[in-house]
């Protein structure tokens, strides 16, 4: 439920990429400024393989928790929920209050509070009185639900990864934008792009449970979170959602950033960008590790299943999923020849469409 009082991150307070852009401070990037988005993510390529990674990002979210406290500004303790639990022997009372007090305050529920799920809000309006009182709203506590997923955690037989997560049924309102990987899937519902991922830590090695000092009945323990503390601008850069930029990303940031433009005004204010969430579902997690569980980065894979050629692998240096020019080291006409879209890279059904190897 949105509404003009409802808690929305502010991106110069949760970005670590916002306030890189965004050079002097106004809280909108004009147009100068998203051109040369490039050249300032350049600047933080540390070991200079065209990829942004995770790690050369964490300088920036230092300085941001360093400023004047501004990682917390719009937000107070537990005052905003990014996600509330529905359950049909849940609390309607509480419910009602949460509901207007922090999504609708001074003004009812109606069925047009629920912009995302307009079938929801009339469904919900059994009178057709366009207000929604509390016996209505307790249906929320009995919907349908508007997404079903399966989350498994171990092998299975149609994956080796340690955790999956698939789809199994959504209502017409949910988009399912991408699976990036056996236990990512990124959705879309209304303007809220959200992240499903599932994550085992009691499948062993760094993080498992033996690094927490867990006793072997905590290592089935399920633990589900939402949150909203993610990057906007990252999340909205980052294409192919692997967590990272490359080097195509980087070189269409203007493009991307302006698409977000609504009002054609040729910069961005904040309240533009897409509103994003997080759903981890963590198998194996201590009692005092409270991580958000930021999916990590995945590279990418070849979505027709070709094998690429061994020479493909060596020479794609940062592992990005294809070969800029500068990675390939034959000849510009040799380039060309297996450049096949001709959009100046190479990935690995181009590559194994030819024979040229550098």
């Amino acid at each position: 439920v949105r509404s003009s009082r409802s808690y929305r991150p502010d991106p110069r307070a949760t970005s670590r990429l916002w306030p890189l852009i965004d050079a002097d401070g106004d809280g909108r990037l004009s147009a100068v400024e998203i051109r040369d988005t490039a050249d300032a993510l350049l600047a933080l390529d540390a070991n200079d393989d065209l990829m942004i990674s995770a790690a050369e990002l964490m300088p920036l979210r230092d300085e941001l928790m360093a400023a004047n406290g501004q990682a917390n500004a719009g937000r107070s303790g537990s005052e905003h929920f990014a996600a509330l639990h529905l359950k049909p022997d849940g609390d309607v009372n509480r419910l009602e209050y949460l509901l207007n007090d922090m999504y609708s305050p001074r003004q009812d529920l109606s069925p047009s509070s629920f912009a995302a799920m307009t079938r929801l809000g009339t469904q919900l309006d059994a009178n057709s009185d366009d207000w929604l009182d509390r016996t209505e709203l307790a249906e929320l506590l009995n919907v349908e639900p508007h997404l079903q997923l399966t989350v498994a955690f171990g092998k299975t037989d149609s994956s080796d990864a340690p955790a999956t997560v698939r789809i199994d049924q959504q209502a017409a309102e949910v988009e399912v934008v991408a699976q990036t990987s056996p236990g990512r899937v990124i959705i879309s519902v209304g303007g809220t792009r959200i992240i499903l991922s599932a994550h085992d830590l009691a499948a062993g090695g760094a993080g498992g449970p033996a690094a927490y000092g867990m006793q072997s009945g905590d290592r089935n323990q399920l633990r589900l979170l939402a949150h909203d503390q993610s990057d906007a601008v990252f999340g909205e850069l980052d294409a192919n959602a692997d967590a990272r930029l490359s080097e195509r990303e980087i070189k269409t940031v203007r493009d991307r950033l302006l698409a977000r433009d609504a009002n054609q005004d040729r910069e961005l204010a904040d309240n533009e960008l897409p509103y994003s969430m997080i759903v981890a579902f963590v198998r194996g997690e201590s009692a005092g590790e409270q991580s958000f569980y930021i999916p990590a980065s995945v590279p990418p894979s070849d979505a027709r299943g070709l094998a690429p050629p061994k020479w493909f692998a060596a020479a794609d240096l940062n592992a990005d999923g294809e070969i800029s020019r500068r990675e390939f080291v034959g000849t510009a006409d040799q380039f060309s020849h297996a450049d096949l879209s001709r959009d100046g890279y190479i990935d690995a059904a181009e590559a194994g469409q030819t024979s040229v190897a550098p």
